[in-house]
């Protein structure tokens, strides 16, 4: 493999962090060039790189992969558990290649692969953010349309009709917040927080998309109006239920908990 690509690679694994959810383009990743284990490393790699994307669309974007521009992350029950399984299933597969058995760059490139995977189900398993963290549905939400209209990486009309289709999903998304959030483990702060950032999707509206949808036309743009019209009622009925249900019951603890933090992962280079 180049020197740029394993550079590329580190460089974004090591961004990643605990989150796991935002991939990067699976172009860096080949096994041209690549035998024996390296070989089978950069299949499982590039497999992982491209399900990510998948998994996570929102992410996916912000990348600068644009093939799920049109589709959110999918936080229910049934997304969360494709996305663990997946994570379990390229760490049962990773843990089967001795490290001994790959290149220098691949062994430190396997050990945070390991890392990021292992955060994730652990996240997910463990601290369950999506259950007590409003924040986490508050930046999917919004990071869906910023992404797509802070940067000029396609045409606007194009962007544009990305925005459309995400603000037609996105009423749903916050209902399944709403169904997956539960209020009495919701930290009294993050509620608050969440409070007063809800009516901040609006701005996005206003300061981003209302100034530049006159790029679009005719049936386009009286789609983007119509989407844009149930988008703000659905952040008004959601703000509704953050001040009515979730503010008032969200007692818990904000930290984590000792319990919570207890394993501790060793990796062998």
């Amino acid at each position: 493999m180049p020197q740029s690509g394993q550079n590329s690679r580190r460089t974004v694994l090591g961004a990643l962090g605990a989150s796991a959810a935002v991939p990067f383009l699976p172009s860096v990743l080949s096994a041209k060039g690549q035998t024996g284990p390296d070989a089978s490393f950069a299949k499982i790699a590039s497999e992982w790189l491209d399900q990510s994307m998948r998994l996570s669309p929102v992410s996916a974007t912000w990348t600068g992969d644009h093939r799920f521009d049109h589709l959110l992350n999918d936080y229910t029950p049934a997304g969360r558990a494709a996305s663990l399984n997946f994570a379990k299933s390229i760490l049962t597969r990773l843990n089967a290649l001795a490290p001994s058995t790959l290149s220098r760059a691949n062994q430190v490139d396997r050990a945070m692969l390991i890392n990021a995977l292992e955060a994730q189900i652990w996240t997910t398993e463990t601290l369950e953010d999506w259950a007590w963290n409003p924040l986490l549905w508050q930046d999917a939400a919004g990071s869906a349309l910023y992404t797509l209209m802070a940067r000029n990486f396609a045409p606007l009309p194009q962007r544009l009709n990305n925005v459309t289709a995400r603000l037609k999903l996105l009423p749903g998304f916050l209902s399944t917040a709403r169904e997956n959030l539960v209020p009495a483990r919701v930290p009294t702060p993050h509620a608050v927080t969440y409070a007063a950032q809800n009516q901040g999707l609006k701005s996005i509206i206003k300061d981003m998309i209302e100034p530049a949808k006159g790029a679009l036309k005719g049936a386009e743009l009286g789609a983007l109006n119509a989407a844009i019209a149930d988008f703000l009622s659905a952040v008004d009925t959601h703000q509704s239920w953050i001040d009515q249900t979730l503010v008032p019951a969200a007692k818990a603890d904000f930290r984590a908990g000792a319990a919570r933090f207890d394993k501790q992962l060793t990796y062998t280079l």
